[in-house]
C-alpha cells in the first residue's frame, strides 16, 4: 500500500514539474512572438499577454490530464469490477449446479443426471433456495 502512494506521489511530482516546464515553454515561445511588440510597447502588457498564454497552456495540459487519467483508470476499475462479478457469477452457478444434481440427480446407466423438470429449472435459475439455506 505504501509502495503504491510513494509511486502516486513520485507521478504526481513529475507531472507537475512537467506542466511547470510547459508553462516555461509556452511563456518563451510567447515572449519570442510579442518581441517585436516589447521592443515597441508596454512591457506591462507584453508580460501579462505572455503570461496569461503560459497559465492558460499549463492549465490546459493539467484538465487534459487529469480528465484522460481518471477515464482511463475509472475504465480499468469497471473491467476490473465486471470480470470479477463474472467470477462470482461462475462459482454460485457451479455451486447451485452441484447441489441441483445432490438433490434432484438421477442415475441413469452409472451417470448421474439432472432431469429437465419444472422444479429443476426454478431452482437452477435462483427462484427457489437451496436446502442448506431453508
Amino acid at each position: 500500500m505504501e509502495n503504491s502512494s510513494n509511486q502516486a506521489i513520485r507521478d504526481l511530482g513529475i507531472f507537475y514539474c512537467a506542466v511547470y516546464v510547459v508553462s516555461l515553454v509556452a511563456g518563451a515561445l510567447a515572449l519570442w512572438l510579442y518581441w517585436d511588440a516589447w521592443r515597441l510597447g508596454s512591457l506591462v502588457a507584453v508580460l501579462a499577454d505572455v503570461t496569461t498564454v503560459s497559465v492558460g497552456v499549463a492549465l490546459l495540459a493539467t484538465i487534459l490530464k487529469e480528465g484522460v487519467w481518471y477515464m482511463v483508470l475509472a475504465g480499468m476499475k469497471i473491467r476490473q469490477l465486471r470480470e470479477e462479478g463474472r467470477k462470482e457469477g461462475r462459482k454460485d452457478q457451479l455451486k447451485r449446479h452441484q447441489e441441483a444434481v445432490a438433490r434432484f440427480g438421477v442415475e441413469v446407466n452409472g451417470v448421474v443426471m439432472l432431469p429437465q423438470t419444472p422444479e429443476v429449472e426454478r431452482f437452477l435459475a435462483g427462484e427457489e433456495e437451496p436446502e442448506s439455506e431453508q
